[in-house]
C-alpha cells in the first residue's frame, strides 16, 4: 500500500534535508496532518497525506502514512509510538543475540586456534629435544617424521632430497600411514607441478594444498593421495644458509588441516631441522679422516683477492688463516712479486677491504692481515663442514683448493663454489686420507680459545717461529694491540696445549733415539 501511494521507495541519506534523515539524526518523532505542508518532503508527487516518522534508536526510522489527512489523533500517535518502541526493543534484542553468537563463534575459533597452537608447540618441543640428542642426519630425519605422525598428529610425513641425475625427489625417511604412496608416484622437481614436494623443491618455498580432492582427475598424484585419505598437504624446504637439505612433506586426513599458523610454524621447523643437520655435518667433518679435494679455477674480477692482485700487480696466496670477529672477517694473505707499500695502498682503495695490516716482510715476500667487509668463502664453506684449503691468485688465474670430508655431501659444496663466482672450472678431484693428522688437529683446536688462535695465527704469519725470527714478540704484540707479556703468556699457553695433545692425548711413541 505504501508503494502504491508513494511509488518506489528510495534510499534516504542520513542528513537533515529529508524527513526520515532529520528524524533519525535528531532522534525526534514527526507527525503531519498533511505531509505536503513540510518543506522537507522529498517526493512531492506522493499520494501520502498523513505521515509519521519515528526514530528507532540506531536501527533506522519507522514510517507510516495514509492517503487521508489528519489521521494521527492522540490515540493513533500513542499506538504508533508503542509499536515503534516495541520494534526498537526487538531489534536491540536481535542485535544483542547476534553479537553474542558472533562472540561465541570468535571464542570458539580462538579456543580451537589455541588448542592447535598448543598441539603444534608440543610437537616442536619434542622435535627440538630430538634434534639436540641426534648424532647423525639419518637420526634427525627419522625422528622428525616419527614425532609428526605419533598420536595421530598427522597421517603421513616424509623427507626427500633431490636426485640431480633424474631431477626427481628421492625419499630419505618417512613415518605414519604411508600405504605405498611413495612407490605409486614419481615426484619431479617442477614449479608447475602441484605435488607439494616437487613444487617446494623447485621454488624453495612452502607449498600448501588445502583440498587434495579438487581437480582429482587432472593430476595423478591427487588420486593416489585421496585413495589413502590424504586430503590436505603441506611441504616446507629444509634450507639453511642457502643450503638445501631436502623437503619435509606432511599429509592430513581432513581438508583445510593446515592454516597460516601451522604454515609458519612448520616453515620455521624446516629451518631448524636444516640448521641442526648443518651442525651435525660440521661435527662429523672434524672426525672424518678421508676427504675429497677439489681444485677449481675461477675467473671472477669481483673476487676480493683477484681484484687486489690485479690492482697491485702481485701474486696472492691464502693458506687457511681466517678469523671471524665481532668487527669483521680477517684473512691472512701472502704477497709476492710487488712492493708491500703498493699492495697496501691498493688494498685500502678497495671497498671490499675495511682494514689492512702488515704482519711481516721478508725480501720480496710479505704477509698482510685484511679485514673484509663482505663474507668470505672460507667461512661459508666451514658452516657446512668443508674447508677452503688455499686460494692462489697469479698471472695465470685464480685457483681454489677445497677439502670436503667424506661424511659431507659434496654436491651442495660444489654448487656453492659455482654460484659464488661468475666462471668456475673444476680442474681436479682426488681422495685423501688424513687419518694421521686429523685426530691431533681436532683435539688441539678444541683446547684453544678464539683469542689464543688469533695470537697463534698472527705470530705464525709474522715469522715469529722462523729461525732467525722475522718478527719479535714485541712486534707481534704491537700488531695484536696487546702487551708483550700478554703475548708471551698466550704463546706459552698455546705451546703447552699442543704438547699436551701430542704426548698425553695422542700418545706419541718413544723411539730408540729418544731413549
Amino acid at each position: 500500500a505504501m508503494k502504491r501511494l508513494n511509488g518506489p521507495l528510495s534510499t534516504v541519506h542520513a542528513d537533515t534535508t529529508s524527513l526520515p534523515g532529520y528524524s533519525f539524526l535528531e532522534n525526534e518523532s514527526l507527525f503531519f496532518d498533511d505531509v505536503h505542508d513540510s518543506k522537507m518532503l522529498e517526493n512531492q508527487a506522493t499520494d501520502i497525506r498523513s505521515a509519521a516518522y519515528i526514530p528507532l534508536g540506531d536501527h533506522g526510522v519507522f514510517t507510516a502514512g495514509s492517503a487521508e489527512v489528519r489521521q494521527f489523533d492522540a490515540v493513533t500517535r500513542e499506538l504508533a509510538d508503542l509499536l515503534a518502541a516495541t520494534t526498537e526493543a526487538a531489534l536491540d534484542r536481535v542485535s544483542r543475540e547476534t553479537q553474542l553468537r558472533e562472540q561465541d563463534r570468535e571464542l570458539q575459533q580462538q579456543n580451537n586456534q589455541l588448542i592447535a597452537l598448543n598441539r603444534v608447540n608440543e610437537i616442536i618441543r619434542e622435535i627440538d629435544q630430538a634434534l639436540v640428542q641426534a648424532e647423525t642426519r639419518t637420526e634427525i630425519d627419522h625422528a622428525v617424521c616419527e614425532l609428526l605422525t605419533t598420536n595421530d598428529r598427522f597421517s603421513f610425513a616424509w623427507i626427500g632430497v633431490v636426485d640431480p641425475i633424474t631431477n626427481t625427489i628421492e625419499p630419505r625417511a618417512w613415518a605414519g600411514n604411508e600405504q605405498g604412496y611413495l612407490d605409486s608416484v614419481s615426484i619431479d622437481v617442477d614449479n608447475s607441478a602441484t605435488e607439494p614436494a616437487g613444487r617446494t623443491a623447485a621454488t624453495m618455498d612452502v607449498t600448501m594444498v588445502t583440498n587434495v580432492a579438487s581437480e582429482l582427475r587432472q593430476e595423478a598424484w591427487r588420486k593416489e593421495a585421496v585413495s589413502r585419505d590424504f586430503l590436505s598437504a603441506l611441504s616446507v624446504p629444509l634450507a639453511y644458509d642457502e643450503f638445501s637439505y631436502g623437503m619435509l612433506t606432511v599429509y592430513a586426513q581432513t581438508q583445510d588441516a593446515f592454516n597460516e599458523t601451522s604454515r609458519e610454524v612448520l616453515a620455521e621447523l624446516g629451518e631448524t631441522i636444516a640448521s641442526a643437520t648443518s651442525a651435525i655435518e660440521r661435527k662429523n667433518a672434524l672426525l672424518t679422516t678421508s676427504v675429497t679435494r677439489f681444485e677449481f679455477e675461477i675467473d671472477d674480477p669481483n673476487f676480493v683477492l683477484s681484484r687486489l692482485a690485479q690492482e697491485a700487480g702481485c701474486t696472492l696466496s691464502y693458506q687457511g688463516g681466517v678469523q671471524q670477529t665481532d668487527v669483521g672477517t680477517y684473512v691472512f694473505v701472502t704477497v709476492n712479486g710487488a712492493n708491500m707499500e703498493v699492495v697496501e695502498q691498493a688494498a685500502t682503495e678497495l671497498v671490499a677491504i675495511d682494514q689492512v695490516q702488515r704482519i711481516s716482510v721478508d725480501g720480496g715476500e710479505g704477509v698482510l692481515r685484511l679485514r673484509l667487509s663482505q663474507p668470505f668463502l672460507a667461512l661459508e664453506l666451514a658452516d657446512h663442514g668443508a674447508v677452503l684449503r688455499s686460494a692462489t691468485v697469479d698471472k695465470m688465474g685464480t685457483v681454489l683448493v677445497v677439502d670436503v670430508p667424506e661424511s659431507v655431501d659434496f654436491r651442495p659444496i660444489t654448487d656453492l663454489v659455482t654460484e659464488s663466482f661468475s666462471k668456475v672450472d673444476l680442474r681436479s678431484k682426488q681422495t685423501l686420507d688424513r687419518s694421521s693428522t686429523q685426530d691431533l688437529y681436532s683435539k688441539f683446536l678444541e683446547r684453544l680459545t678464539d683469542r689464543q688462535l688469533e695470537v697463534l695465527q698472527t705470530a705464525y704469519y709474522s715469522g715469529f717461529f722462523e729461525s732467525p725470527r722475522e718478527s719479535t714478540g714485541e712486534e707481534v704484540a704491537a700488531t695484536l694491540g696487546i702487551s708483550p707479556p700478554a703475548f708471551y703468556q698466550h704463546a706459552r699457553t698455546v705451546q703447552r696445549k699442543l704438547f699436551t695433545t701430542l704426548f698425553d692425548d695422542i700418545g706419541v711413541p718413544m723411539t730408540s733415539a729418544m731413549i
